[in-house]
């Protein structure tokens, strides 16, 4: 499978996804309070891990312009595309309020990781901007690829180190001695 994105810095992202999902885990099995929070990461991170090489939304995209252009409203998809965008956005704040409430509820832990969630969530808003082509009033550097690198890079990171903090700061259960 060559991906959607052959290139060393988009699988080194998606083996990071990986990562942050197994890290994820690791903290939901030290941490039963939060347990749900941290699997609800874990299973982010393997959906994003995915996308970013199956690149799923250029297939939706697809069949989109194939329907649109069946329909005969090809010509008015600009009109779609920001409906899509509307609820892209509507959805992406209900999800980051949901994950944000779930955070606060936890220690700085779980917070750090739902900042790392609201940068990828703002990466997935800046993207369906980019490939909907509606970012003509964005200035060039914000429409360039390296804001949406950054974005995705850094939440995932971010992701990863709390997760990892989280499993690290659990107390230790005693062995067999």
């Amino acid at each position: 499978m060559i991906g959607a994105d052959p290139t060393w810095l988009g699988w080194m992202t998606c083996a990071a996804m990986l990562i942050a999902s197994v890290l994820a885990v690791r903290a939901a099995l030290g941490a039963p309070a939060q347990r749900r929070f941290w699997l609800i990461i874990a299973l982010l991170m393997v959906l994003l891990g995915l996308n970013k090489q199956l690149d799923l939304q250029t297939t939706m995209i697809e069949y989109a312009k194939s329907l649109a252009q069946a329909q005969g409203w090809y010509e008015d998809r600009a009109v779609v595309q920001r409906g899509f965008l509307i609820v892209l956005a509507g959805v992406t704040m209900i999800a980051g309020i949901v994950i944000g409430r779930m955070a606060v509820r936890g220690g700085h832990n779980t917070r750090l990781a739902g900042i790392g969630v609201l940068l990828l969530f703002l990466f997935i808003l800046f993207r369906a901007v980019v490939i909907g082509r509606q970012d003509d009033g964005l200035p060039g550097i914000v429409r360039s690829d390296v804001v949406g690198r950054a974005l995705e890079i850094t939440g995932v990171l971010v992701v990863c180190i709390a997760a990892w903090r989280s499993r690290s700061t659990q107390p230790r259960k005693a062995g067999f001695e």
